[in-house]
C-alpha cells in the first residue's frame, strides 16, 4: 500500500541527523508522531510519501519539488501581500496544484491528513475527492470546530463556536487578539463547512484522547471517529524511577495558558524543593520579574534543552508537573516523563487525566488552585516511596499501549474501513 502523510512541516523537522527523533517540547508532536507512523508502516513493507511545505529545518526529501512554498503568516506586511495570503489561507490553489503533479506522479492508496490549515489549506481535500482516494484525519487540535484552534478566548476556555457558529471568532477577537486574523479563520471555517462543503469529504477522524473524540463531537463534527492514542516508541528511553536531586521539572513553552503563574504561587513556600523550568517563550521575563519581586528562592530557569541533555534533567528530577490551563489533547511531553520513569502532578482538564491517573501515574489538580496543587506536591514529597512505585507505573502504563504491533494494526484495520467506504 502507498500511503500519503499530509503535514504543514515535513515530519524530519526537529529530527537529528539519523533520522531519531530528539524528545524535546520544540519538535511538534504531530511531526513525531508521524515520524513513527513511517517507522511502523515502513518496516511492514508499504511505502510512505509526504506532501508538505518546504521549511529551513526540513529534511532531504526526494518530494520537496513538489512542497508547497515557505510561507511564515505571522510575518506577512504590505496590502499585495496580506491579500494573497488571505487567499492562501482560505483556498490555496498553489497547494492544490503541486498535489495534483505528486499525485500525477506517485498515485496513492490513502491520503492521512493531519495539521493541514493555513500554509496547505483544504484546498488539497477537493483533490482528493476528485481522484477517489480515502482519506483518515488524525487531529491534534480542535481546528475543525474552533477557527483558532484551542477553544481559547483571552487565554480562557471557550466554547462558543458549538453548533458551527463561527462568528463568535469574530465578535471576540479569538485568534491573536486581532479582527482582521479572526475574520479570516472564521471565514474559512465557514467556507469550508456551509458553502464548499470540503470537509463532508473526510470522514474518518483518528483522536488521540478520549477527551478530543468527545469534544469535537459534542461542537458539532461529523463522522467516524477512533481513538488512537498518540505512538511513543519508549524502548529507547533509559528510565530512572529514583533520582539524584531534590528537584520537580517542568518542560514545555513558556507561555500563559501552561499555568506557570500557578506553578511558581504554588512552590514558593515548599522548603528544601527546587523547580527547574526548561524552556523558553515570551513569558520568562514576566515570570522572573514575579521572581524577583516576590523573592521566590527555589526556582531556576535552565533555558531550552532537548535530547539526551533533557531527559537526564528530568531523570535527575523526583517528578514531573504540567499544569496546563488549556484542554490539552495528548501531551507527548507526559508520556515521555513516563517512559522516563517518572510521576506526573498535571491539571485534571482535557486528556491529562487519561494519562496521570491518580495516585497509579501520577496526581491532578483544578487548573489555576495552586493551593491544591501544593498539597498534591507535599503529598508525594512525604512519601518518597509513592514516588518511585508511581514511576514504575508510569513506565509500564506506558509500554503497555504503546506496542509497535499493536498500533501498526489498529492503524491498519482503520486505513481499511476508510478504503472500504
Amino acid at each position: 500500500m502507498r500511503i500519503l502523510q499530509v503535514n504543514k512541516f515535513y515530519p524530519f523537522k526537529g529530527i537529528t541527523s539519523n533520522n531519531k527523533p530528539d524528545y524535546h517540547y520544540s519538535v511538534g508532536d504531530t511531526e513525531t508522531l508521524i515520524h513513527f507512523i513511517d517507522s511502523l508502516l515502513t518496516t511492514q513493507n508499504h511505502e510512505v510519501i509526504h506532501f508538505s511545505m518546504e521549511h529551513p529545518e526540513n529534511g532531504t526529501s526526494a518530494l520537496s519539488t513538489y512542497f508547497v512554498p515557505y510561507s511564515n503568516l505571522h510575518h506577512i506586511s504590505g496590502v499585495k501581500n496580506t491579500l494573497k495570503s488571505i487567499g492562501a489561507v482560505l483556498y490555496s490553489t498553489t497547494a492544490k496544484k503541486r498535489l495534483s503533479a505528486l499525485l500525477d506522479r506517485y498515485p496513492v492508496d490513502i491520503a492521512h491528513l493531519h495539521n493541514i490549515h493555513h500554509q496547505l489549506s483544504p484546498s488539497i481535500i477537493d483533490e482528493f475527492r476528485k481522484r477517489s482516494i480515502p482519506v483518515v484525519m488524525t487531529l491534534h487540535d480542535f481546528k475543525m470546530v474552533c477557527p483558532s484552534y484551542n477553544m481559547l478566548h483571552k487565554d480562557r476556555i471557550c466554547e462558543a463556536c458549538k453548533g458551527k457558529h463561527f462568528y463568535h471568532c469574530i465578535i471576540d477577537k479569538c485568534h491573536n487578539d486581532s479582527l482582521y486574523k479572526s475574520m479570516v479563520v472564521a471565514m474559512e471555517s465557514y467556507l469550508h463547512h456551509f458553502v464548499l462543503k470540503t470537509y463532508k469529504y473526510v470522514r474518518y477522524f483518528i483522536c488521540p484522547s478520549r477527551f478530543l473524540m468527545k469534544k469535537v463531537q459534542e461542537m458539532g463534527l461529523k463522522g467516524t471517529f477512533f481513538h488512537v492514542p498518540n505512538y511513543l516508541d519508549c524502548g529507547r528511553i533509559l528510565p530512572s524511577v529514583t533520582w539524584k536531586e531534590r528537584t520537580i521539572v517542568y518542560f514545555g513553552r513558556l507561555i500563559k495558558i501552561k499555568g506557570l503563574y500557578t506553578l511558581l504561587d504554588a512552590v514558593k513556600h515548599i522548603q528544601h524543593i527546587h523547580v527547574n523550568i526548561i524552556g523558553d517563550g515570551p513569558l520568562k521575563r514576566d515570570l522572573l520579574d514575579k521572581i524577583k519581586k516576590e523573592s521566590i528562592k527555589n526556582i531556576s530557569f535552565l533555558g531550552y534543552k532537548h535530547g539526551e541533555e533533557l531527559q537526564e534533567e528530568i531523570r535527575k528530577a523526583m517528578f514531573v508537573i504540567l499544569p496546563s490551563e488549556v484542554y490539552e489533547n495528548y501531551p507527548y511531553s507526559i508520556q515521555e516523563s513516563f517512559a522516563l520513569g517518572k510521576p506526573v502532578i498535571g491539571s485534571h482538564i482535557g486528556g491529562i487525566p487519561e494519562l496521570c491517573k491518580e495516585k497509579e501515574t501520577g496526581l491532578t489538580f483544578n487548573p489555576g488552585n495552586s493551593k491544591e496543587l501544593r498539597t498534591k506536591i507535599e503529598y508525594l514529597l512525604a512519601d518518597p516511596a509513592k514516588i518511585t512505585e508511581m514511576g514504575r507505573n508510569a513506565r509500564s502504563f506506558i509500554e503497555n499501549i504503546n506496542d509497535p504491533g499493536a498500533y501498526y494494526q489498529t492503524l491498519l484495520a482503520i486505513y481499511k474501513t476508510a478504503l472500504q467506504g
